[in-house]
């Protein structure tokens, strides 16, 4: 059998991936797999990863792109302040 594997099914996959590799790895992770919401791409960065990418999902909800960037920049804002 031969595939690839999209959406909200991947997320568990990468959410132990990076628990494994990133206090293993001397380069930033960028994360990506099956990231649908903020709450998603909020546990991508708490787990270390520098940034998120949205594939599939954005072809579903086009306005989540700008939503979780707007959401993640008042994020780092209000960290900082």
């Amino acid at each position: 059998m031969h595939g690839r594997l999209y959406g909200p099914a991947v997320f568990p996959l990468l959410l132990q991936q990076l628990s494994y590799w990133i206090p293993r790895l001397p380069v930033p992770v960028i994360a990506c797999g099956g990231i649908t919401s903020l709450a998603d791409a909020r546990t991508c960065l708490a787990l270390g990863a520098v940034a998120v990418q949205l594939d599939a999902v954005v072809w579903r909800r086009p306005d989540l792109l700008a939503t979780i960037a707007k959401e993640l920049a008042y994020d780092s804002g209000n960290a900082t302040s």
